[in-house]
């Protein structure tokens, strides 16, 4: 828990931080779920590389299972696919430039990096499950006029929220996708993929993208968005040597806190209504606050003993020191 700790404590958790292995973005095994890449302890250009290696990383492996499979598929179906994996990479860059565009300028290049990463393995994900498993196990949750209109509803409230150039950006994203959603369940379909399962699947798949890459979207009234806590939060009071930082990137939730200036936590965190969950790199949780609001400015953290943390936003950004 956040709590004012003793002198003798502070030199302790200094100690113990400055002795620590170096943060290493090869090591395994890593823990499901948990993102290699940071917040790392040692500043942003490190957590830039990362970002970068794990987008070649995933880079290559779509490389060769595209090559693998178009190696084997028949000429039409072949011709059919390449203009669905150009529409797709013509689509992919202009979202993650527009998605890169909402982050801090410390934070662009990291943020479009993971955004490649991301759109990346599920192309790959899909290439698999539509051209190498026999039956194809691309799956649906509904009927796609169901999944477009649960997308439409959600594409409509984030740009009302946007302003008008990061509006302009998603819009031209999402005029791309279209056309390559289309070809894409085009090629699948003459492989043996039903076009209604592909264009739901597909359309499934962008609604969470959206939902993970832009949470300034409406939750509905009195209910507090991750957005809003994005950025850099000054302790108050006797927690006034705390400092906290909550970023999102790529459609990861990045937790960083400082203690006296010296760097003390990091993980990552998660917002559902009223209650945020902070894991360590381990994925163990180390702080679950009950209660989160968020009055004129300020933000209030109940602990589940009742204790109230209380902390000022003093920047917008939430970029590595």
């Amino acid at each position: 828990m956040h709590r004012i700790m003793s002198q003798s404590a502070r030199l302790l958790a200094v100690v113990v931080l400055s002795h620590s292995p170096q943060f290493s973005y090869a090591q395994e095994p890593i823990p499901p779920g948990i993102d290699p890449c940071g917040p790392t302890l040692d500043g942003q250009t490190r957590l830039d590389a990362c970002r970068q290696q794990q987008y070649q990383a995933a880079d290559q492996a779509l490389n060769q299972i595209y090559k693998a499979v178009t190696t084997n598929l028949p000429a039409p179906f072949k011709t059919q696919l390449v203009a669905a994996q150009r529409a797709w990479l013509t689509f992919r860059d202009a979202d993650c430039d527009a998605w890169a565009a909402q982050q801090s300028a410390a934070l662009q290049n990291s943020g479009r990096s993971a955004c490649l990463t991301k759109l990346t393995d599920a192309r790959t994900a899909t290439l698999k499950a539509a051209y190498q498993d026999r039956p194809p196990s691309i799956r649906s949750q509904g009927n796609q006029a169901t999944a477009d209109a649960a997308l439409n509803r959600q594409y409509k409230q984030i740009i009302a929220g946007l302003d008008q150039a990061s509006s302009a950006r998603l819009r031209q994203a999402q005029r791309l996708w279209l056309p390559f959603r289309d070809a894409d369940c085009a090629a699948q379909s003459a492989y043996g993929v039903a076009p209604d399962t592909c264009l739901a699947a597909h359309t499934e798949a962008r609604l969470g993208t959206l939902q993970a890459g832009y949470t300034t979207l409406a939750a509905g009234p009195g209910v507090l968005v991750a957005s809003a806590l994005v950025g850099t939060w000054q302790g108050q009071g006797g927690e006034s040597v705390l400092e906290l930082r909550f970023g999102i990137e790529g459609g990861i939730h990045h937790y960083y806190a400082s203690l006296e200036k010296l760097p003390f936590e990091a993980g990552q965190w998660q917002l559902q209504r009223d209650e945020l969950t902070v894991t360590n790199s381990e994925g163990k949780v180390i702080h679950a606050y009950q209660s989160v609001t968020l009055t004129d400015g300020l933000l209030s953290l109940r602990e589940p003993d009742g204790a109230l943390l209380q902390y000022r936003k003093v920047s917008n950004s939430a970029a590595l020191p």
